[in-house]
């Protein structure tokens, strides 16, 4: 093996080992956000194989891959487990940002991006345009922010699109579990909520401004 092979399977290793650290670390930090240990068990399991190289990720490769015989746990995780999924955000901006803050330039990038969908059951679906589609097709919008920097970038915030005309049907928000507190919110209100959450949380990075 040349030299630079020996290098670059070394490094290759490091990062590796540094990826299944930092995966470890930032599981057990997220354990508050669950109210039973086995979702807790499942959520890293689950996040294990979203990670991985997996060509196609649903529920059977997914059971397959951490060793389920089903695809229910992963299943009741998703649909029926109690956890707060906005403390685990924070949890996960707060651990972007350690690992990033240092870099010379941050900035928080916000945007849109849709997913299509086959049904009609999931909170936000509708034919509307999607960007992913560069048309109106049937999905799902949701605004984003990722923390960008030269060495690294992740995501550190999300809220769906839920069009005004589903949140006035109280049996549409029944059969989705949508609160009564939740109102409508444009897309841009959406952006200001997450940027508002960064500001709490001291993870806001000076945008666009050198360090």
């Amino acid at each position: 093996m040349r030299q630079e092979d020996r290098e670059a399977a070394a490094a290759a290793i490091v990062e590796g080992d540094r990826a299944v650290s930092n995966l470890a670390t930032l599981h057990q930090r997220l354990k508050p956000c669950f109210a039973r240990t086995r979702p807790y068990d499942q959520a890293g399991k689950y996040i294990v194989a979203l990670m991985s190289d997996l060509p196609r990720k649903n529920g059977w490769t997914i059971a397959e891959y951490v060793g389920d015989t089903t695809p229910d746990p992963t299943q009741r995780l998703l649909n029926h487990a109690v956890w707060d999924h906005e403390q685990a955000m924070g949890v996960v901006r707060g651990f972007v940002a350690e690992h990033l803050a240092d870099q010379p330039l941050v900035v928080a990038a916000l945007d849109e991006s849709g997913q299509k969908k086959t049904g009609n059951a999931t909170v936000g679906v509708k034919r509307q345009y999607m960007g992913c589609a560069g048309r109106i097709a049937n999905g799902v919008n949701t605004v984003y922010c990722s923390y960008a920097t030269p060495g690294g970038h992740a995501l550190v915030g999300a809220r769906i699109y839920v069009p005004a005309d589903q949140l006035a049907v109280q049996a549409r928000r029944a059969a989705c579990g949508i609160g009564t507190d939740v109102t409508f919110r444009t897309k841009p209100q959406l952006a200001i909520d997450i940027c508002r959450d960064m500001v709490t949380d001291a993870t806001m990075p000076p945008w666009g401004r050198g360090r």
